[in-house]
């Protein structure tokens, strides 16, 4: 029978040990190779479910923006210079070397075609557009996160895995930008248990850092992508009204006219080159 492995850090200490991440968490535990949450887990887990603009970052309920994106053609333009401009082909290109995976690192299925996705995304982060130019995420309110995998895997299948974590450099609060390969298809009508556990792990490692963090929301914004599939889900735990608020873009497809393909993939390369609004909460 194979195992999962095994994540730490899910038992709280002191004040989080009632709090609503912690008892989410637990409860994700058992949902964690999960195709889709049901509708009856959304009501145990308190989520409060709205739509998200692709395009602009808000919510469909007219809740606060979290996320100010990158100027889609500051974006487009930059990438372009940095001879991205390759489109279908780059993101097999791009990811050549990673083509051959040690033994349980499964070389097929939607989880390994999401990571060429993401392979994408952390080279335009890594890359600069002029010689002598600090790289884009240097320029970025973001730094990227190491030793902060989260994931379920067993013997027979990697379910998800964070491809990269970003957090904020100047470290004045504990919102995340995760990029997130998932082997299940994802589906316009429900939301991945990896999604929340990416947004309840952000709160987690809010309520370790102290009382001064507690009353922060700590929002997450997470790029889940299984195949050429994508989508950006955000949310953040509020302790204090016992929900978990939680946006989710339509899918868009990565797979087809190259020009349109070009265009997805700059929309989402805005929101991890976005700067989170503060004051917010």
């Amino acid at each position: 029978m194979s195992q999962p492995t095994q994540i730490e850090g899910t038992q709280g200490q002191g004040q989080g040990q009632q709090s609503l991440t912690i008892r989410a968490l637990k409860y994700l535990m058992g949902k964690r190779g999960d195709a889709s949450l049901t509708p009856g887990d959304l009501d145990k887990l308190n989520i409060k479910l709205t739509g998200l603009d692709l395009d602009n970052g808000m919510p469909e309920d007219g809740g606060p923006k979290l996320l100010e994106l990158a100027p889609f053609d500051e974006i487009n333009d930059i990438a372009t210079l940095i001879k991205f401009a390759e489109h279908d082909d780059t993101l097999v290109k791009l990811t050549e070397h990673d083509a051959v995976y040690s033994i349980g690192e499964y070389t097929c299925g939607n989880w390994h075609d999401a990571r060429f996705l993401g392979n994408f995304f952390l080279r335009l982060l890594n890359s600069t557009p002029y010689e002598g130019q600090p790289i884009l995420i240097e320029s970025s309110p973001w730094i990227r996160s190491k030793g902060n995998t989260l994931q379920y895997v067993t013997t027979s299948r990697i379910f998800w895995r964070t491809s990269f974590c970003l957090h904020l450099r100047d470290s004045s609060r504990q919102d995340g930008v995760y990029f997130l390969a998932i082997d299940d298809l994802l589906k316009d009508n429900s939301l991945h248990p990896s999604e929340i556990w990416c947004i309840l792990r952000n709160a987690f490692s809010r309520l370790k850092q102290g009382k001064q963090f507690i009353a922060q929301k700590s929002p997450a914004t997470v790029v889940s992508a299984s195949g050429r599939s994508l989508r950006v889900v955000q949310g953040y735990v509020d302790e204090d009204n016992d929900c978990i608020g939680v946006r989710k873009s339509p899918i868009i497809v990565v797979e087809g006219d190259k020009e349109q393909n070009w265009e997805n993939l700059m929309k989402i390369a805005c929101w991890f080159l976005g700067s989170p609004i503060k004051g917010t909460f």
